[in-house]
């Protein structure tokens, strides 16, 4: 698991998952601005690309509005779930330079 340099304590799941961009966190122990190591910049890179195309795919389809509304929420979670388990079980985090 992915723990803070700072203060040894492990990242929280929601740490990451509120994060406005999972690169960039902050501990919520000891407040140290963390960036994340290549596993997770790539990761930051491929998720949105991901995002996009499944809502073009849901888009495209030929299900019904609500259909498509509930499939695109549920590809959403589970994506950002994704993420951030990944994120957390192999990613580190370092403190970020000012």
């Amino acid at each position: 698991m992915a723990v803070c340099p700072g203060c040894k304590q492990r990242i929280p799941f929601y740490a990451v998952l509120l994060a406005a961009y999972p690169i960039w966190i902050e501990c919520p122990n000891c407040k140290a601005k963390l960036v994340g190591n290549r596993l997770v910049k790539i990761q930051g890179a491929i998720a949105p690309v991901l995002a996009v195309a499944a809502v073009v795919a849901i888009v495209l389809s030929r299900l019904s509005l609500q259909h498509r509304i509930g499939l695109a929420s549920l590809c959403a979670v589970a994506l950002a779930l994704l993420n951030v388990f990944i994120t957390l079980k192999w990613g580190q985090y370092l403190p970020r330079k000012p």
